[in-house]
């Protein structure tokens, strides 16, 4: 049997191709602890099918938010945005999919008004938010 010389190298490209894809859900209950300046929080960061996000523990109430997949130039990729929109300020979340749950990556803030969003300091960086169930 004759292999053509391109069949490697289609074979190579389906093989890569689900791994490009973004075929996670992110849907959940993550549990995870925040070590700030002033202590730490233990926080419960619910991500609703509907793109709704509360968030319980960092604040003295339930926090209401939404959240999406990290989109690059139409590429996905592995992470969830949650955002939560305050009447004075507004607090940004990147996470990073991980087996456990989710990492945070980043956590940015912003008076409302500016333009800029700036990442706050934890004295613990990139902790670990442990998906139940």
């Amino acid at each position: 049997m004759r292999v053509h010389p391109l069949h490697p190298l289609i074979l190579g490209v389906i093989a890569l191709t689900p791994s490009c894809r973004n075929d996670f859900s992110a849907e959940g209950i993550y549990r995870g602890k925040l070590v700030l300046s002033d202590g730490s929080k233990n926080v419960k960061l619910e991500l609703l099918a509907n793109n709704t996000a509360l968030m319980r523990g960092l604040f003295d109430c339930v926090v209401k938010g939404t959240w999406e997949k990290e989109t690059i130039v139409g590429y996905r990729k592995d992470g969830v945005w949650v955002s939560f929109d305050f009447p004075k300020f507004r607090i940004l979340m990147k996470m990073k999919k991980m087996e456990e749950g989710l990492i945070l990556s980043d956590l940015s803030g912003r008076i409302n008004g500016r333009t800029i969003l700036r990442s706050l300091k934890l004295k613990e960086e990139k902790p670990l938010f442990r998906r139940e169930g």
